[in-house]
């Protein structure tokens, strides 16, 4: 299967969330979100039990989206050690 034509998918799905990607930056990584979603949906995707690709690959899309806005918005009320901790604990594993 070719991301390539169902990528125009990922740009829709991000441009709904345009209102909490309020710079051009946070479309950019939620863009990068929904391109990692798309090649799950395209690695995992079984034509003779899920439904049609699109429908299968937008829930995905979506899903990463959300998971990053709501880790960006997790981060950002962290205080900077915090997020010091959690970089170092993250590199450890």
């Amino acid at each position: 299967m070719q991301l390539t034509a169902t990528h125009p998918l990922v740009t829709r799905i991000v441009s709904q969330f345009a209102h909490a990607a309020s710079g051009s930056d946070l479309a950019d990584e939620l863009g990068r979100a929904g391109s990692r979603g798309l090649a799950h949906a395209a690695a995992q995707w079984e034509p003779t039990r899920d439904p049609p690709f699109r429908v299968y690959a937008a829930w995905w899309v979506k899903q990463a989206v959300r998971e990053r806005l709501a880790s960006m918005r997790a981060g950002a009320r962290m205080s900077p050690a915090a997020r010091g901790a959690d970089i170092k604990e993250r590199a450890a594993h």
